[in-house]
């Protein structure tokens, strides 16, 4: 049994910034997306379960519009500069890939 606090610990993570993927048929994996202004919570949160944590820490760039004009413009230039983009939802597009930051920022600048 988890102990209560920890249960509502990790919670809160994952209704802040988480998601719950299935790996396997029998494995789940938390996953936790944090700012950088905050290091060390994803190590925090593998202590409190106990469990063995893979930290990443890379920057990625969102894109958000209304529009879906606007947000297929930005992805067909995105596509000719050969800039990945992955769709969040269903007005947010999102540029998680290390080279593709990296040429984005080239364009127009690291985000501060």
């Amino acid at each position: 049994m988890i102990d209560p606090d920890v249960y509502c610990y990790v919670l809160g993570c994952y209704l802040g910034d988480g998601h719950v993927t299935q790996r396997s048929a029998n494995g789940w994996e938390l996953r936790v997306a944090c700012d950088q202004r905050y290091p060390g919570i994803i190590a925090e949160i593998g202590r409190a379960l106990g469990g063995r944590v893979a930290e990443y820490s890379y920057i990625l760039h969102f894109f958000s519009n209304l529009s879906s004009d606007i947000r297929g413009i930005f992805v067909e230039h995105c596509r000719v500069l050969g800039i990945r983009v992955t769709q969040s939802n269903h007005r947010n597009l999102s540029i998680p890939h290390r080279h593709s930051v990296a040429m984005l920022e080239q364009i127009v600048g690291p985000r501060t």
